[in-house]
């Protein structure tokens, strides 16, 4: 199973919450999923101009993208890879917005379907050097751990009505160990990042 994607079988628990066999609720699962999503930022383009005789295409919603953020662009249509960024014969260039293609387009159509994935990193977002590292959706309360590669580390809380967060330089599993603990000082994203 590929990271951030979660199979459920409605006669298996996806979670335990602390007793085996118990299954998890609705809203644990929901959060589960939530959590994991955030790691991956893999965009699908939709707002795009495709011009086969130029061997382009422009993804019209950025004014200007990163080739080494370009995963995959397929013909649907004709069910061809035109841009795959593991492979040399399939890459290509980008000026702008504008990917310029290596692949020889000019037999297929402006009209066809392409399918375009984008990894749409948010460089400004202080979480995105951060992973998951564990989970306790505690009756009432969630938890989510997440570590960088330095120790670094931070854990979000969230209530019913509230999302907040604890973050530290090393020392992650004794703070994981008192993420409930009432001395822990939990404040908004803003105050912590």
């Amino acid at each position: 199973m590929k990271p951030g994607i979660a199979r459920v079988r409605r006669e298996e628990p996806l979670l335990s919450r602390g007793r085996a066999g118990t299954p998890a609720k609705t809203e644990d699962v929901v959060l589960y999923q939530v959590a994991l999503s955030e790691d991956d930022m893999k965009k699908l383009v939709t707002d795009y101009t495709f011009n086969p005789a130029a061997k382009t295409v422009t993804l019209n919603s950025y004014t200007t993208i990163d080739i080494e953020r370009l995963l995959l662009i397929t013909n649907v249509t004709d069910n061809i890879v035109i841009y795959n960024f593991a492979d040399a014969t399939k890459g290509g260039t980008v000026q702008s917005n504008i990917v310029t293609l290596i692949y020889n387009t000019v037999t297929m159509d402006a009209g066809d379907s392409l399918q375009i994935y984008y990894n749409d990193i948010d460089e400004s977002d202080p979480t995105r050097k951060y992973k998951i590292a564990d989970i306790d959706p505690t009756e009432g309360d969630s938890y989510f751990g997440y570590v960088d590669k330095y120790g670094g580390w931070y854990i979000k809380h969230i209530t019913t009505t509230t999302v907040r967060y604890v973050k530290g330089d090393s020392g992650y599993p004794a703070a994981w160990g008192l993420r409930a603990d009432p001395g822990t000082e939990y404040d908004y994203f803003y105050e912590v990042f």
